[in-house]
């Protein structure tokens, strides 16, 4: 039963996102004696006690809910009708939302995404504006606020929720520029001059205001002020102002100075009753009545509540009060207060969204009494408040079969995975044998890329996934890496996912395109370098010779080989195999991708066939899969050298193979900075190559094994003369200090 709410984030966020249909339904089934609203909250709130009880089983959550459970048994004794249960159901929602929410975040670490908040916004906000251009351009009608109540359940409702989400996305604009949460706001502004309701409008005033207050006191103490802030905002005011008397909350602001004969705007603070309708629309009065009301009732109805409130206050504080009782006032102040403080562990705290969550709840209540919009309140309360203990991050690649890139980025996401991350590794393709051995808590998620030859149809899908990313995504995570430096989806992924993104670059692309400036300027124009943060280099040479192309990048420019799992090395490399060493024979083994684009098979061979003309004692095994195994045959028949050369085929442990080996033989065009280097170090085993690569740990030459030119006859001569006199002296390298060296590197660039 406990995999029942293994997908509570998601129940949560679905009925955030679906609260205008709810609203919608509640208002066309408001006549029956439940509505839609009632059994759809009274089904999540089930839902979410159950989920207490299965998933969160605590001494402390059962006590806050044996005290919910007798208090209303209590008032239901007293209050035997429908409404009383709509409010208890109401009640009750608030406190349970919370503690589950409570518990969700701090025993699973976990925030509901700021994008669902942006996203219910930007619902309710369409709903309005469909309404409004539906009627007056089709049926011609003018709509006022009154002809909204014909498809909304509550337009105060929607108001609060408009008055409280705008200030926590506006906040944020200080931070970064998240162009789903400006046309939120946005269209959010055009729904608040729709519905003509005044609160949203003051909210969008007071934040606009407060930022740019903000952004002005900052610049003065940065010392570059910049006025074209102000500037927008005085020609916003002007813009507003000129076309303020056409919108419906202009029209309810005049027939509210016509019902009232006012002259002179001062008149309404003059006058009590003047200023209670016109500012607090008459509660001030209700909240009068009810407190006479409740003062002269019993003891009882003191205690749990009026039986019948004929208005309520619509000031939730007050509400709670009149509603529901001392004894229910004190238990939902003593409850929340818990929470709250449980909940607290950010000690840096913006508390201008909870102070609008509070001016909300006082000026037009329906913030903790409405579950449409408490539910919106608590989540960016506890947003706000909780602080997250690790940090979430993007790693974003093709697939993970197995080859050099493949194997890095999961050794990657081993040494990254240490309880202080949260790892999210998004595919290109959902495959690959190191699939299975990543660690549990990785979440694994394929960001497809639709392929097919017509692009009438391959673009607009990959739009809509590329959009379905940004939608529940976008700048959501602490840091987003790139690590597939050709896949322009994984480049993509990183960007958008965070403000502190990174790319690697695992090859040195000078070499790949034979310094053609115009291919270089090609491959990386389309890759958008001047989006990421950081460019994160496995070789200084590869670095340096993309800074010499652009110096521009100099200061994003780092170096961080890719991380060996040495311990895994050594107890993998004892697994027994098959295959036997030759007596008497020098073993080679290549390990890699058949590519011989790259590894270059055909000067491996042929170097091999002018050796054995000398020597004969040779044998090389090769380990690995690709698109040119055929055209690896072909150069083993040509050159002769079917006896001295075994394909192994790939091996997704390739240790014991290597352990029983002698030498390392690679001769590639091209590389970063192999993998496989720090795998055969790891073994002991002396390394002969054409790549000349080093980090700040390792340098081949003389202290690993030998480097020749990419030349068939010069690769024959140095294995020649190492097979007569091999008398290099191995350096030996402690390679948990290099690794932890590089977690130190990385962890700086994703805490910046």
């Amino acid at each position: 039963m406990k995999k029942l709410f293994n997908n509570s984030y998601l129940v949560i966020s679905l009925y955030l996102l679906l609260g205008f249909l709810i609203d919608i339904m509640t208002n066309i089934t408001q006549d029956l004696s439940l509505s839609i609203g009632m059994i759809l909250r009274g089904v999540l709130l089930l839902y979410l006690t159950v989920g207490i009880f299965i998933k969160y089983p605590k001494k402390k959550n059962f006590i806050v809910l044996g005290i919910l459970l007798l208090y209303s048994s209590l008032y239901l004794i007293t209050h035997l009708n429908i409404s009383s249960l709509s409010f208890l159901l109401k009640y009750n929602f608030v406190i349970i939302l919370s503690l589950f929410l409570l518990n969700m975040y701090k025993e699973e670490d976990k925030k509901v995404n700021r994008n669902m908040i942006t996203l219910a916004l930007i619902f309710y906000s369409l709903s309005i504006i469909s309404y409004y251009l539906i009627n007056t351009f089709i049926f011609d009608k003018t709509i006022t606020q009154i002809h909204f109540k014909n498809i909304f359940n509550s337009i105060n409702e929607i108001s609060a929720i408009i008055s409280i989400i705008v200030p926590y996305l506006i906040i944020n604009l200080e931070k970064r520029r998240n162009f789903i949460e400006v046309f939120a706001i946005a269209i959010a502004l055009i729904a608040s001059i729709l519905i003509g309701t005044r609160l949203p409008i003051i909210s969008f005033l007071i934040s606009i205001l407060y930022l740019l207050i903000r952004k002005f006191i900052s610049d003065i103490k940065n010392k570059k002020v910049n006025y074209t802030n102000l500037v927008l905002f005085i020609l916003f005011i002007i813009a507003f102002i000129y076309k303020f008397n056409q919108t419906p909350l202009y029209k309810s602001l005049m027939r509210s100075i016509d019902k009232y004969n006012l002259n002179n705007p001062i008149d309404v603070f003059t006058n009590f009753k003047l200023f209670d309708s016109f500012i607090f629309t008459g509660r001030l009065s209700a909240f009068k009545a009810v407190i006479n009301k409740l003062t002269s009732s019993s003891v009882i109805y003191k205690l749990f509540g009026l039986k019948v409130v004929t208005r309520s206050i619509q000031m939730d504080i007050f509400d709670l009060l009149a509603i529901f009782g001392a004894v229910g006032f004190v238990i939902f102040v003593f409850i929340m207060s818990y929470i709250i403080k449980n909940i607290k562990t950010n000690r840096r705290v913006n508390y201008f969204p909870i102070a609008m969550i509070i001016v909300t709840s006082f000026l037009a209540g329906h913030t903790l009494l409405s579950p449409n919009v408490s539910i919106i309140s608590i989540i960016i309360l506890f947003n706000l408040l909780y602080k997250k203990r690790r940090k979430k991050i993007l790693i974003a690649s093709y697939d993970m079969g197995i080859g050099g890139i493949e194997t890095a980025s999961f050794n990657l996401i081993n040494n990254l995975n240490d309880g202080s991350t949260e790892i999210t590794l998004f595919l290109e393709h959902k495959r690959g044998d190191l699939l299975k051995k990543l660690p549990k808590d990785v979440i694994v998620k394929r960001q497809r890329v639709f392929e097919m030859k017509n692009p009438l149809i391959r673009k607009p899908l990959n739009m809509l996934n590329k959009l379905k990313f940004l939608i529940t995504n976008f700048k959501e995570y602490d840091f987003g890496c790139c690590y597939a430096t050709y896949s322009m989806s994984s480049n993509f992924l990183a960007r958008y996912a965070s403000n502190n993104s990174c790319i690697y670059i695992h090859s040195d692309y000078t070499a790949v395109y034979k310094n053609d400036v115009n291919e270089i300027n090609k491959f990386f124009g389309i890759r958008k370098l001047d989006k990421f943060r950081h460019i994160v280099f496995v070789s200084n040479e590869s670095k340096d010779n993309f800074m010499a192309l652009y110096p521009r990048f100099m200061e994003k420019g780092v170096v961080i080989n890719n991380f060996i799992d040495n311990k895994k090395i050594l107890k993998l490399s004892d697994e027994k195999v098959k295959e036997v060493k030759p007596r008497g024979k020098t073993l080679f083994v290549f390990v890699g991708r058949i590519d011989n684009g790259a590894k270059n098979f055909d000067r491996m061979i042929k170097a091999l066939s002018i050796v054995k003309e000398s020597n004969k004692n040779i044998e090389l095994w090769i380990i690995g899969s690709g698109p040119d195994e055929k055209l690896l045959k072909s150069f083993i028949n040509d050159y002769g050298m079917k006896e001295y050369v075994k394909l192994l085929g790939a091996k997704l442990n390739p240790y014991p193979y290597m352990k029983k080996a002698d030498y390392l033989l690679l001769t590639s065009n091209h590389e970063g900075f192999p993998v496989v280097y720090g795998e055969a170090i790891t073994l002991g085993k002396k390394i002969i190559s054409t790549i000349d690569v080093t980090d700040e740990a390792i340098s081949i030459p003389n202290n690993f094994g030998y480097i020749t030119k990419k030349d068939p006859e010069d690769i024959a001569k140095t294995i020649i003369n190492i097979l007569k006199n091999d008398n290099l002296k191995y350096k030996k390298i402690d390679m948990d200090k290099v690794n932890n060296n590089k977690k130190d590197l990385l962890k700086k660039l994703i805490s910046k």
